[in-house]
């Protein structure tokens, strides 16, 4: 089964969100301290996110303070929740890796 992207709905929700806090800017002003420049603000305040990447957007609310959190979660299939944990490989690199940063710790304290 097909997933939808959900990339455009996340630009979606940030964008409407920055074109609300520089809806009271001057242009240029909220251009300078955002770190962008005019046009690319009235494109914001447009809703034409097309240019504008994920990661651009969540930088730009970092610099109006904003605090973007991303939280994942496995989906049900077929009424029972899927393994919210890694992938059998991902866990036992993880477990690997936790091992040897543990045995490297322990002989930088002897």
């Amino acid at each position: 089964m097909t997933r939808p992207d959900p990339i455009p709905a996340l630009k979606r929700r940030l964008g409407d969100e920055l074109a609300r806090e520089v809806s009271g800017w001057k242009r240029d002003d909220i251009a300078y301290l955002i770190g962008t420049d005019g046009p690319r603000i009235s494109e914001l305040r447009r809703g034409k996110l097309d240019r504008f990447s994920l990661e651009t957007l969540i930088r730009y609310l970092t610099r109006l303070r904003y605090r973007v959190d991303i939280t994942l979660a496995r989906e049900r299939i077929g009424g029972r929740a899927q393994d919210s944990g890694p992938p059998e490989h991902a866990r036992s690199s993880a477990a690997s890796a936790a091992s040897a940063a543990s045995a490297a710790s322990a002989a930088s304290s002897e």
